[in-house]
């Protein structure tokens, strides 16, 4: 049930421990929701990296180290990556009206069956 309820109401996991940078595409929960989260992995902060093993549902990966800025305004949220001298590494907008995400965003986003 927790994972239901996740998908309903966030529209971004952000986790750290594996030693690189990983976002993945949206994943909608069904084929007909109209809502997508966003999980991103970042743990480039200065300890050893990791590889990063490319797959189907990465939207952007990468072993570097980097730091994330997120800037949230209204009904849009910004990430912005960064390397440790300042240039972006990756970037995402995603953007909310009337509580409902961009349908762009949205074309991007896998589904996810749950059993």
């Amino acid at each position: 049930e927790f994972r239901r309820v996740l998908f309903r109401s966030v529209d971004v996991v952000v986790a750290g421990h594996d030693h690189s940078y990983e976002r993945f595409k949206p994943i909608r929960i069904s084929a007909n929701s109209d809502h997508a989260v966003t999980f991103i992995t970042t743990g480039g902060g200065g300890a050893r990296l990791y590889p990063v093993y490319h797959m189907a549902g990465h939207a952007f990966a990468v072993s570097e180290h980097h730091f994330c800025v997120f800037t949230v305004e209204g009904g849009k949220l910004a990430l912005q990556v960064l390397d440790p001298s300042g240039q972006e590494i990756d970037h995402l907008t995603i953007t909310k009206t009337d509580g409902r995400l961009d349908p762009v965003y949205m074309g991007d986003a896998r589904t996810w069956e749950f059993p």
